[in-house]
């Protein structure tokens, strides 16, 4: 499984989408199997930390679980991300949400399914998952992604406001991601929009 996993990180990385599904779907074929005889929940964690939440998840709802690594869930966000790829929106979602059922809260994945939720125009949702992924960003990514993986949901957040009209709250927003990395050109780019609808607003 994880040859088949890092094989398609491989192909992603070199743009060859259609090998890279192959192999993600090879992946998945594994996990199925994997977990086919599974009576407990089965989640996925980067980290100790995440793992226990996830323990006292299913313990505050009375159900066993497992924590396993995140070679499943991985597979099923890079398929997501495939299929974004490819055009196929709605497969997309159903590969990341499965994903974020594995790990609830993995910022990487909310993000990815909050960029869905941007290529559908559904606003309200987006808001709901990017603020989700800021949470998880906070609170469970490892120190090496934690910078980026929080950038990327407060600047969906911010994104997402302004297509919902909240210009104050999305430059408050990017502002916030100014302030861990004063050189994030996501967030100065959709500053200087911002402005630029204050001096005419039809442009929203």
């Amino acid at each position: 499984m994880s040859q088949h996993l890092n094989k398609g990180y491989e192909y992603i990385s070199a743009g060859s989408a259609k090998k890279a599904a192959r192999e993600l779907e090879s992946a998945l074929t594994i996990c199925d199997q994997k977990y086919a005889a599974a009576e407990n929940a089965v989640y996925s964690a980067r980290s100790s930390t995440e793992a226990l939440a996830y323990l006292v998840i299913a313990a505050a709802k009375d159900e066993s679980a497992e924590v396993d690594n995140t070679d499943c869930s991985d597979s099923l966000y890079l398929m997501g991300y495939v299929s974004l790829d490819f055009g196929q929106i709605d497969e997309a979602e159903a590969y990341l949400k499965r994903a974020v059922k594995m790990a609830p809260s993995n910022a990487m994945y909310l993000s990815e399914l909050g960029h869905v939720y941007h290529l559908r125009r559904d606003w309200d949702t987006a808001l709901k998952i990017f603020t989700q992924a800021e949470e998880a960003a906070k609170g469970f990514s490892p120190e090496a992604v934690k910078t980026n993986e929080q950038l990327r949901a407060k600047r969906g957040v911010g994104y997402t406001l302004i297509e919902l009209g909240e210009l104050d709250k999305a430059e408050a927003k990017f502002n916030e991601c100014l302030a861990i990395d004063k050189n994030d050109a996501g967030s100065i780019r959709e500053l200087k929009y911002i402005q630029s609808i204050r001096r005419n607003p039809k442009k929203l």
